[in-house]
């Protein structure tokens, strides 16, 4: 399949211009999509762009009979819809990744906050001795399947995520959690979800620690994903 484009460009200090950006998309990076990929890199091998003054000359050739044509037609399609999904995908993932980090965040503050004696108003109570107050079930308490769940104040009514004062205002894909360690000193906030509803789920993981020693919390610069397409 041979496809091929001449055309005049109306201003000629444009043709500089269009032939950069030409030269740009056949170098940059392709997306991390095996299909998006493979097509990428079948389009630039058969793909060209000549200019001589405000003329432009554009060649696309494609090896292959009629079949293979018909073939690329699916390949295209395929690999479409496949970044579609990756894209949508990620989009949908962004939310646990960011509430976690979020959380992460409002768990050091709860920590570092001074809380005043209830008894004495004038008198700082000691800071506690471990990264949060403990363990934190799901929220909510079944993982969204497929879909959305807009969540109420009640939801987030617990201790838990009071004293992070953190509550999530907007429809969620994800189900939040927290598992404190035995001793107290390591705060493991959760994420999961089933994007595709097909009953297995996601895991995102974000871990706080307490450093006795500095009396300060660390948090993990990344987050842990197990089977995140989910």
């Amino acid at each position: 399949m041979r496809l091929v484009v001449d055309a005049e460009a109306a201003q000629s200090e444009l043709v500089p211009l269009l032939k950069a950006k030409f030269d740009h998309a056949m170098t940059e990076p392709l997306p991390d999509v095996p299909g998006v990929r493979a097509l990428g890199e079948r389009l630039r091998a058969g793909a060209s762009l000549k200019t001589e003054g405000a003329r432009l000359h554009g060649e696309l050739n494609l090896p292959g009979d009629r079949a293979a044509t018909a073939k690329f037609g699916k390949d295209v399609e395929a690999a479409v819809l496949e970044g579609i999904a990756k894209y949508v995908g990620a989009t949908k993932q962004a939310e646990a990744k960011n509430a976690l980090g979020q959380m992460a965040r409002d768990v050091v503050m709860s920590y570092e906050r001074e809380t005043l004696d209830p008894k004495n108003p004038n008198k700082i109570l000691p800071r506690r001795k471990t990264a949060c107050i403990g363990s934190q079930s799901r929220t909510p308490a079944v993982v969204p399947k497929g879909e959305k769940y807009e969540s109420t104040p009640k939801d987030w009514a617990t201790p838990f995520w009071q004293s992070l004062r953190y509550e999530m205002t907007m429809p969620q894909y994800y189900a939040y959690s927290a598992v404190a360690s035995k001793d107290g000193q390591t705060c493991t906030l959760i994420a999961e979800g089933d994007l595709d509803g097909d009953g297995k789920t996601s895991r995102f993981e974000i871990v706080v620690t307490r450093d006795a020693k500095r009396d300060q919390l660390v948090v993990t610069p990344n987050v842990r994903e197990t089977d995140p397409d989910e």
